[in-house]
């Protein structure tokens, strides 16, 4: 196309503000740019993980860095189903095996890309709500963005527009913060109701422990690895290894009963004197560290 005298060259894409908008007004190619600068940007990273980075820094790296920058004004082009932070999760604990994308969060004590994707949406209604467009973004016009805004405020907030509508108070920053921890901890308690870490010390924790005593990340990546294992019931113990076929029998060193995450903390004999020792408590994680340590069990 040409016009007073310039070319005018036919494209399938534009920018608008940092989005990529194609010709049928989706954002497949933001997502596919969003996946590959995560990728990218991590595997930056993973010289320095694996070269003792601890899991504290990495986090914080991930978290004030390379997150902003990949899902920025992501509420709009919806990432909620489409990006995962497994592999970056898992590298940045140091896990051994391959546990759940939402025990990883857990584990890690970041938020899942769910969570994150509510707390966009509502500040952005926080936004409305101050600016006096409320009625703009609650309107029952369909679109996508006002859909999705909608399902996210009642589930939230658990409030029906036509019962009791809905004030700035309901979008304060801590009862925000409150309603985003209280979902978070549903979710948690569904997933481990569907049986996940079902083998590990987790099963034998209350749901909100690692919420009120996280797993320290200032320790070394391979600890804390270790004590995720332990955790989740993937780690490199007989029964574990013989369900992947690595081993040819689940039994203990003992030769007691088959060697499971239960077993080796709190009934292998070859361990008294240790538990006796150290005062072992599965709820402390320092204490748990200390026997993984001094069991020499896992090597050095």
């Amino acid at each position: 196309m040409r016009m007073s005298n310039e070319n005018i060259n036919i494209t399938t894409e534009t920018k608008v503000l940092g989005i990529i908008v194609d010709q049928n007004l989706k954002f497949e190619q933001q997502k596919d740019l969003a996946k590959s600068t995560l990728t990218r940007k991590w595997n930056m990273m993973l010289p320095y993980i694996r070269h003792g980075l601890r899991p504290q820094v990495t986090r914080t790296i991930l978290n004030t860095a390379i997150l902003p920058k990949v899902l920025y004004n992501a509420y709009i082009w919806d990432i909620n189903e489409e990006m995962s932070l497994h592999t970056c999760l898992k590298d940045l604990l140091g896990a051994p095996f391959n546990p759940s994308t939402e025990t990883l969060h857990k584990l890690a004590n970041t938020q899942t890309i769910h969570i994150r994707y509510a707390n966009d949406i509502l500040n952005l209604c926080r936004l409305a709500i101050e600016g006096s467009t409320i009625n703009n973004i609650l309107s029952q016009e369909k679109s996508t963005l006002q859909k999705k805004i909608r399902c996210y405020i009642v589930k939230l907030l658990g409030r029906h527009f036509t019962e009791s509508p809905l004030q700035t108070a309901d979008f304060k920053k801590s009862k925000v913060q409150k309603l985003l921890k209280e979902e978070s901890t549903r979710s948690w308690a569904t997933h481990m109701r569907q049986g996940h870490n079902s083998e590990g010390l987790l099963s034998q924790l209350e749901v909100t422990h690692l919420d009120h005593k996280p797993i320290p990340m200032c320790l070394p990546r391979e600890i804390t690895g270790q004590l995720c294992s332990l955790m989740t019931g993937q780690t490199k113990l007989q029964a574990f290894l013989y369900k992947l076929k690595q081993t040819y029998t689940p039994t203990c060193s003992c030769l007691m009963e088959d060697e499971t995450v239960f077993h080796f903390i709190n009934k292998c004999p070859n361990y008294r004197f240790l538990r006796d020792n150290i005062e072992l408590d599965t709820a402390d994680h320092m204490s748990i560290i200390s026997y993984i340590e001094q069991s020499g069990r896992f090597g050095r």
